[in-house]
């Protein structure tokens, strides 16, 4: 009961799903700006998005950490099922410059994929060397966490808010 009076499931149309899908088409010349949503997020709320392959999931998650990026908020991501590697470079796909904001410690990818192993994986900041070991990966994303909060980028947008 508890669990239905606080879930909210917001789905769009078929007309809506039919239009991402067709956005999401490679031959459509797909844009990062070609997703428009009119949702605001609370804050301190987490949120799933859920869907098959394919259909946006993950581009929507990195976009949305981009465009937190460019406005003074800090961002984490938690590679699972793609080398940190990669995963920079889906960013740089679309544009967006991820590495400029890591080497001002305002953004941080944890490698929870490779285990460690390999050149690149030593090269990571933050690496969990066993996804089954719950602590060392929320070891990890609280070491990453710390550092953006002591960045003069998160202590700039703290002080913008103290103002406004």
């Amino acid at each position: 009961m508890l669990a239905e009076k606080y879930s909210h499931t917001y789905a769009p149309s078929a007309a809506g799903i039919n239009e991402i899908k067709d956005s999401l088409n490679a031959s459509s010349g797909f844009t990062p700006n070609n997703i428009n949503a009119d949702v605001v997020i609370p804050e301190r709320h987490i949120v799933l998005v859920s869907g098959g392959p394919g259909t946006g999931k993950s581009i929507l998650g990195k976009q949305f950490l981009y465009n937190g990026l460019t406005k003074c908020e800090g961002g984490v991501f938690v590679a699972l099922e793609e080398h940190p590697v990669s995963v920079r470079r889906s960013f740089e796909h679309f544009g967006w410059d991820v590495r400029k904001y890591e080497r001002e410690g305002k953004f941080a990818i944890i490698d929870a994929f490779t285990g460690g192993i390999g050149s690149a994986a030593q090269r990571e900041r933050y690496v969990v060397k066993n996804i089954d070991d719950v602590k060392e990966l929320s070891e990890n994303i609280r070491a990453a966490g710390s550092v953006l909060m002591q960045s003069s980028y998160s202590k700039a947008k703290r002080e913008i808010i103290r103002v406004t």
